[in-house]
């Protein structure tokens, strides 16, 4: 199956966008703080709520960085009452990170905030966490990369979902990198379709994730074309997937 992209701004006489329930499983992100707002008041919370009331199934993404206990406590609660069973808890983005003194916050690391999750909720949630085929972009190195997956695993983690890459090699080496350091739960590939000129310069520049030349290229050279990028970045998802 060839992901889907849905782009869904939050309104009150907005509802679902039919493409958004089409599709096995919902990945709903968490950009931006959302300070002063209610659990039900946040838009990818709201999201999650209207798609669960479609009788979808959903993964909500939760940065923990930002949050401190009572903070997660509430959301986690509220998200649990709506019916969210899947979410992928992470650090948060760090343009986004308010405290940069780690010893002042709750939940440092994603693998602090899975553990409170698994504290606290138990087998309430199936709780994933993030890996990277391509290395994070703040690790010096794939051991020290590892080393932290490792810990989120550890620290209860039900399965990973991964970055995504255009290189198959990078997959197949990050599950060899897994299997060397005794991570066995599942993990599931994430895939990025490319859509446009400048989505593939969100995923290289921001998101660190390499980009053939032959890539490059093509995109670069039909940067206004998006229907021929969109076709071409089903194309290379076809091929790598029928190397699984």
């Amino acid at each position: 199956m060839i992901p889907q992209i849905c782009n869904k701004k939050i309104t009150a006489n907005l509802s679902v966008a039919k493409k958004c329930i089409s599709v096995e499983v919902n990945t709903i992100t968490w950009i931006g703080t959302f300070e002063g707002k209610t659990p039900a008041e946040i838009p990818p919370v709201k999201l999650a709520k209207e798609l669960i009331q479609k009788n979808q199934t959903v993964l909500l993404h939760i940065p923990g960085r930002n949050l401190n206990e009572k903070m997660a406590l509430d959301v986690l609660n509220y998200v649990k009452d709506i019916g969210v069973r899947n979410i992928l808890a992470l650090k948060g983005q760090s343009t986004l990170i308010k405290e940069k003194d780690d010893t002042k916050v709750d939940f440092p690391y994603a693998s602090n905030f899975v553990e409170f999750i698994k504290k606290n909720f138990d087998d309430c949630f199936a709780v994933g966490v993030a890996g990277y085929p391509e290395m994070h972009p703040a690790s010096n190195n794939f051991e020290e990369d590892m080393k932290y997956l490792k810990l989120k695993v550890s620290s209860g983690a039900d399965f990973i979902l991964t970055q995504a890459s255009f290189q198959y090699s990078a997959y197949e080496e990050f599950y060899e990198r897994c299997y060397a350091y005794s991570i066995f739960v599942p993990i599931f590939l994430g895939l990025a379709p490319l859509n446009s000129w400048q989505q593939m310069n969100v995923l290289k520049n921001f998101c660190k994730i390499s980009m053939s030349i032959e890539i490059y290229e093509f995109v670069e050279k039909n940067r206004e074309q998006e229907e021929a990028i969109q076709i071409y970045g089903k194309k290379i998802l076809l091929e790598m997937s029928e190397k699984f």
